[in-house]
């Protein structure tokens, strides 16, 4: 089998131009934004509130030499991570919340490349 995935969640982009590309996706594609920080900002795409969202994220604010981050919407998101137990994929050790008022379930995965994969269902 494989993992189910409904939609394209989110998208983590690192980096070293982040006003530059901050102006870059609000101007030419009317982004609003829908959260931001000084280090982060992320722009909702589509009319649909918390799906397919851009995070740019400032590299400045990095740990690391890498930060590339997919998620995607599932269903069921115990199934999910058995499936992915199955498949023997690197992942978490358990299922997390998130969000202000814990709206969101996921875990992450990581591919062969090295890139996090979360895998998230809104409660």
């Amino acid at each position: 089998m494989a993992v189910k995935v409904n939609y394209i969640d989110n998208v983590f982009l690192r980096t070293k131009n982040y006003q530059e590309m901050i102006n870059f996706y609000r101007r030419t594609f009317d982004f609003p934004v829908a959260y931001r920080n000084d280090c982060v900002e992320r722009l909702q795409v589509g009319d649909l509130a918390d799906r397919a969202m851009i995070t740019l994220i400032d590299d400045n604010h990095v740990v690391g030499d890498r930060l590339s981050l997919l998620g995607f919407h599932v269903s069921n998101i115990e199934e999910t991570f058995k499936e992915v137990g199955r498949l023997k994929m690197h992942c978490d050790t358990h299922i997390r919340t998130f969000g202000e008022k814990n709206e969101f379930r996921y875990f992450n995965v990581v591919d062969p490349d090295g890139n996090i994969i979360s895998l998230i269902e809104p409660v």
